[in-house]
């Protein structure tokens, strides 16, 4: 969400908006599970609440894989960029190539996340916009 400054969200944002070519690491088709800020305190306060539950461990995440590219192609969309995506192949050494978080506990708790991953990047990209033009 906005206010964060690091990781893939805001890496990808700060060069479509400074650089004149996004060149990221990886082929593109690495993918994460990604959640929204609002979402996590969704999840902790039902965590919270719930008397039930006694040490369990829980995947905070939408239960959607996206691919980086994927990824790339929506933020430079809210941005109205058309600048050309780049990827150099290179994937760091202990990086997972894919990720999508089981979240059946949690939604066994009733959690259902709200924040879609379409909403929650035109809604950064707003923020990323004004952090930049500073």
């Amino acid at each position: 969400g906005s206010g964060l400054k690091r990781q893939v969200v805001w890496d990808i944002c700060y060069k479509a908006l400074t650089l004149p070519e996004l060149k990221l690491h990886g082929t593109g088709l690495e993918s994460r599970d990604f959640i929204h800020g609002q979402d996590i305190a969704k999840a902790i306060y039902l965590i919270s609440n719930n008397n039930s539950l006694q040490s369990n461990i829980f995947n905070l995440a939408s239960g959607n894989e996206t691919t980086i590219r994927e990824l790339s192609e929506l933020i430079l969309w809210h941005l109205n960029s058309s600048i050309k995506i780049e990827f150099d192949g290179v994937i760091p050494i202990g990086n997972p190539l894919n990720w999508r978080a089981d979240i059946s506990l949690i939604n066994s708790i009733g959690f259902v996340p709200n924040v879609s991953l379409d909403v929650g990047i035109s809604s950064y990209t707003q923020w990323c916009l004004s952090e930049v033009k500073r």
